[in-house]
C-alpha cells in the first residue's frame, strides 16, 4: 500500500524516516493512528507507558509541525521560488517550486528524476495567515486531492486550532494555548475519542521551549526573537535523538536552509532560492 506524508502529501518509499519534500518525520505503526484494533486486556505497565509515550511523540510531531510550517516555510512561500533537497552526499533527491496566485500559493514537488510527485495548495486570509492547506498526490498523470488542514488564529497571528481531514472526514484536532508573551504553553490533541494534554516550559529569554519529560525523554524547541523556529529535537531516555531539525535564516529574515537529522543516520538538507 502506497504511503504518503501526513503533512504535505508527498509520496514515501518503504524505509523512509523523513519526508523528502518537507522533512516531516515518518511514523510507522503508531498507536495513535491505529483504528479498529482492540488491544489485549492484560498488558504490562511498561507497555502501557511506552504506548502513551509514542502517542505523545506523534502528537507533538504533528502539532508542532503545524506551528513550524506556518512560522517558517508557509510564511516564506510568499517569497521563495525554488527549494532543492539534497542527501548527505550532496545528491538531489527532491525539488519544489512555489507560485503565487491571488490569495493562494501552490507548491509543486518533483522527485530526483524531475518527475512530478505532489502538490500543495495554501490559502491565506487578509492578514496573510495560512488558513487552509490541501495536499495532492500525482497519480496516473493527474493530481488527486488527498488530506487537508485548516487553521484558525488569534489577533496576534498565533495558531489557535488545527484540524486535519482525510477524505473529507475530521481525523485530528489540535488546540494551542499561549502565555502573555505569545509563547506556547499548552497543546491539546484530539484523535478520535482520545485526548492528550501536553504542557511546555519556557526559558527566561523566551527563545527556548522545553517540553516536560515523556517516558524519560525530552522534546525541545527553539525560536529566535522574530518567532522563527530554529530547531526542534526529541531525545529519548537513552540520550538518542529520534527527531531533529534545524533552520537557518539570512539577515533579511528569509529562510535559506532546512536540515533534517543533522547528527543522525538519515540526513538531508533543503536550500531555498529567492
Amino acid at each position: 500500500m502506497q504511503k504518503y506524508c501526513s503533512n504535505c502529501g508527498n509520496t514515501l518509499e518503504d524505509g523512509d524516516h523523513f519526508c523528502g519534500a518537507c522533512g516531516t518525520p515518518v511514523m510507522y505503526d503508531s498507536p495513535v493512528r491505529e483504528k479498529g484494533k482492540t488491544p489485549p486486556v492484560r498488558r504490562k505497565k511498561g507497555a502501557i507507558i511506552g504506548a502513551v509515550a509514542v502517542a505523545a511523540i506523534v502528537c507533538i510531531v504533528i502539532g508542532v509541525v503545524s506551528l513550524m510550517s506556518r512560522s517558517n516555510v508557509d510564511a516564506d512561500i510568499l517569497s521563495w521560488k525554488k527549494a532543492t533537497t539534497y542527501d548527505e552526499d550532496g545528491e538531489i533527491i527532491a525539488t519544489k517550486t512555489a507560485v503565487i496566485e491571488g490569495d493562494s500559493a501552490f507548491v509543486r514537488s518533483y522527485d530526483s528524476e524531475g518527475e512530478e510527485d505532489s502538490k500543495i495548495e495554501y490559502r491565506f486570509d487578509r492578514s496573510r495567515n495560512l488558513t487552509e492547506q490541501i495536499n495532492y498526490s500525482w497519480e496516473a498523470g493527474e493530481y488527486v486531492e488527498g488530506s487537508s488542514i485548516e487553521r484558525t488564529y488569534n489577533n496576534n497571528g498565533d495558531v489557535l486550532t488545527c484540524r486535519w481531514y482525510s477524505e473529507g472526514e475530521l481525523t485530528e484536532r489540535d488546540m494551542y494555548k499561549y502565555d502573555d508573551y505569545g509563547r506556547l504553553i499548552e497543546l491539546v490533541c484530539y484523535d478520535g475519542d482520545e485526548e492528550l494534554l501536553l504542557t511546555f516550559e519556557c526559558s527566561d529569554d523566551g527563545e527556548n521551549i522545553e517540553m516536560k519529560e515523556i517516558d524519560g525523554g525530552t522534546y525541545y524547541m527553539k525560536k529566535d526573537r522574530k518567532r522563527h523556529f530554529l530547531e526542534r529535537r526529541y531525545v529519548d531516555k537513552d540520550g538518542e535523538e529520534i527527531v531533529a531539525q534545524e533552520w537557518k535564516f539570512n539577515e533579511e529574515g528569509k529562510l535559506v536552509k532546512e536540515t533534517n537529522n543533522p547528527d543522525g543516520e538519515y540526513y538531508d538538507y533543503t536550500v531555498f532560492e529567492y
